[in-house]
């Protein structure tokens, strides 16, 4: 990812605060990924050796990369590596170098059986505070990723995407129209509809992510969105900003 990020809002370094809290775990036995093959030897063998707070980012990155035997790691793991993955994320770092797509897949996040009351609660807030990141009003510089990434993402972990979408389709048209139409620039005058290859289907993706994938494709189509764009433009008065980001998101629409 880019040089340029914005530091933690007070917000988000609250929550990062309450994530170390509340996943509070013994340090694990095992890494529960390929021994001795995907990882560096140092690192494997050091993995636990780090405070939490304080584990590089290339140990993080490099557990990444390693093979596991199932899609999902023990809650014990879990909760130990969760508030540090989301420290980094909020940081804006690449913690999975195939892609920020999978970066919760392996905690699911989105199981809340598999949560207590209060790390629901820590999740969901990380989750609101992370798409803010993303609302152009909020901050100076949008993350790199599209925001459908984030969406695929959060639906890989077994989120629901409904609660997302209706938080995102609450913004100002100035907000959401700003993004998408950032994300959908396909250059050449040709805009597009951006749907990262992660929602392709595959045998260790979580049982809701199908689901979650017809969602966000049939939100970025719908004749809701079409008309809200329509309406945005013919507003009098709108600036020149909001035109064109709403024409360009009626153009891949259409396209």
């Amino acid at each position: 990812m880019g040089a340029r990020r914005e530091p933690m809002t007070p917000e988000m370094a609250e929550c990062i605060a309450s994530a170390y809290q509340a996943f509070q775990a013994d340090t694990p036995s095992s890494l529960e990924v390929c021994r001795h093959c995907c990882m560096e030897p140092e690192i494997e063998d050091t993995f636990f050796d780090h405070p939490i707070h304080q584990l590089p980012l290339a140990y993080v990155r490099d557990w990444f990369f390693a093979a596991s035997d199932s899609p999902t790691v023990s809650v014990q793991l879990s909760r130990y590596l969760l508030p540090r993955v989301m420290e980094l994320l909020a940081q804006e770092q690449e913690v999975a170098m195939v892609g920020t797509e999978v970066s919760l897949t392996r905690f699911a996040t989105g199981d809340t059986d598999r949560w207590s009351a209060a790390e629901n609660a820590v999740i969901m807030n990380f989750v609101r505070l992370y798409l803010e990141r993303f609302r152009p009003s909020k901050t100076k510089t949008l993350p790199e990723d599209a925001v459908d990434d984030v969406l695929c993402m959060l639906s890989s972990a077994g989120h629901d995407m409904n609660e997302f979408l209706e938080h995102l389709w609450n913004w100002s048209d100035e907000d959401l129209f700003a993004l998408l139409a950032r994300d959908w620039d396909g250059g050449y005058g040709r805009p597009s509809i951006w749907s990262t290859a992660f929602w392709e289907p595959n045998d260790w993706n979580h049982p809701k992510h199908s689901d979650n994938a017809g969602k966000v494709a049939k939100w970025y189509r719908s004749g809701e969105m079409g008309a809200r764009a329509k309406q945005a433009l013919q507003q009098p008065g709108q600036t020149s900003e909001l035109t064109r980001n709403a024409g360009m998101v009626l153009a891949a629409i259409e396209a």
